[in-house]
């Protein structure tokens, strides 16, 4: 079997509007990767402007991801998220920290807890401190069934912000459960 025949099968399985988005996010990516080309070439005069335009990118990345989260795309998410981490490392040399949390989220929903750990521990260090970073690595740690470390994550996000509602509820939650 060729390749021809393989892509025509999957396109016989999606709707017009499926492709279509498929056709327009690929479009939009490889504008983005020629944009990037560009701005490496022109990395030695080094401007506000250039440092602007990397971060539209990056950020761009990060909002075509949480479109592919919402549709249910966690590989793909997953995939243009590392994206955004990797420009804002690579270009700007500082953590894209809401593409690294939304990746460990889109990660854990994908059955990889471990993994989504990872990456929050990566960005707990970050400054400001965020409490939904140790919310969510409560909620992770519970699905683990440790729930002495999620009750220490839930603790440490209320440290953090004590007006965080929702880990002011899992605490609750938890200690009506004992």
């Amino acid at each position: 079997m060729n390749d021809d025949n393989n892509s025509s099968d999957l396109y016989d399985y999606l709707s017009i509007s499926e492709v279509s988005k498929i056709i327009e996010r690929d479009r939009m990516e490889i504008e983005l990767e020629r944009k990037l080309d560009e701005i490496e070439r022109e990395k030695k005069n080094r401007t506000k402007e250039i440092r602007q335009e990397i971060a539209s990118i990056s950020r761009k990345y990060y909002q075509i991801a949480n479109e592919l989260v919402e549709n249910g795309n966690y590989y793909e998410a997953v995939d243009l998220y590392s994206k955004s981490i990797q420009i804002s490392k690579r270009y700007l040399r500082r953590k894209a920290q809401d593409s690294i949390f939304n990746r460990a989220i889109t990660i854990a929903l994908m059955g990889f807890p471990v993994l989504a750990l990872q990456d929050l521990r990566s960005i707990a260090k970050c400054k400001p401190v965020k409490a939904d970073v140790f919310y969510v690595m409560g909620q992770i740690y519970e699905s683990l069934d440790k729930k002495w470390l999620a009750r220490k994550m839930y603790e440490k996000s209320l440290r953090i912000d004590p007006t965080y509602w929702r880990a002011k509820n899992s605490l609750e939650r938890r200690d009506s459960k004992i």
